[in-house]
């Protein structure tokens, strides 16, 4: 546990001066987004580009999916050029050899003591 009092420590406090935002509906949200893109200056120049070299934007359209596609399958390259372990395939309850029953243990036969010769 801490050694430092609870009135030491910054603690979060609710903000009152925040509304509660209503709950948009998707419709809504898709529209928000478009008005934002449409705002961007970017988005006219790029637009005017794209009209403007339609082979170009076509070109590099298909390297972005070019790319983005290497960058999926990749992975699953280099997986299969890894040396996998072989594993014994794996057998069904069908093809099972039934258990063995572990043997019983036969006690070890018992010797007996070595009989001294007895002078007469």
């Amino acid at each position: 546990m801490s050694s430092i009092p609870n009135a030491a420590m910054p603690h979060p406090k609710p903000h009152e001066d925040e509304p509660a935002k209503k709950p948009r509906s998707v419709k809504q949200a898709a529209k928000d987004v478009v008005a934002k893109v449409k705002a961007d200056p970017r988005t006219k120049t790029v637009t005017k580009a794209v009209k403007d070299n339609p082979k170009t934007a076509a070109a590099i359209g298909a390297t972005v999916l070019a790319g983005a596609a290497a960058a999926i399958a990749a992975p699953f390259v280099i997986d299969k050029d890894k040396p996998t372990r072989k594993t014994a395939p794996k057998k069904t309850a069908a093809t099972k050899t039934p258990a063995k029953k572990p043997a019983a243990k036969k006690p070890a036969p018992r010797k007996a003591p070595a009989s001294k010769p007895t002078a007469h």
